[in-house]
């Protein structure tokens, strides 16, 4: 980015601070799995330092997934709590879905409860500092 200053500037008894910062992508990729019983996508994952943070999901089988984001301040299983906007959702058979992680947290993660039933799903986590 180029900043431009044409002709004469005064500043008086003001602090001016200019930050041009780039800004960091990370991307992660949940391969197409097969999920039964309860589990986790990207468990653990660190979001404290993003400011945008998404996830595209696929469901690639015949089962709906039921799914729900969760957020916690600590690696702790016990410590995860639902996000509010993403608790729990359902993802049917040949659907996607984008997820927007907005709730800040340190950590994200995506839980499914199967069941005794499989499903097949991939999952996308993108994320910009």
């Amino acid at each position: 980015t180029l900043l431009t200053v044409a002709g004469d500037v005064t500043i008086t008894n003001t602090m001016l601070t200019v930050l041009v910062a780039a800004s960091a992508f990370t991307s992660l990729t949940a391969a197409t799995q097969t999920i039964t019983g309860t589990g986790e996508l990207f468990n653990n994952l660190d979001i404290s330092e993003k400011k945008v943070a998404s996830l595209l999901l696929y469901n690639g089988g015949a089962v709906t997934i039921p799914l729900s984001l969760q957020i916690s301040p600590t690696t702790v299983s016990t410590d995860y709590m639902n996000d509010p906007d993403y608790g729990s959702f359902s993802l049917g058979s040949s659907q996607s879905t984008f997820v927007v992680i907005g709730n800040f947290a340190h950590y994200a993660r995506l839980r499914y409860v199967m069941g005794t039933f499989n499903g097949t799903i991939t999952g996308y986590y993108q994320a910009q500092a």
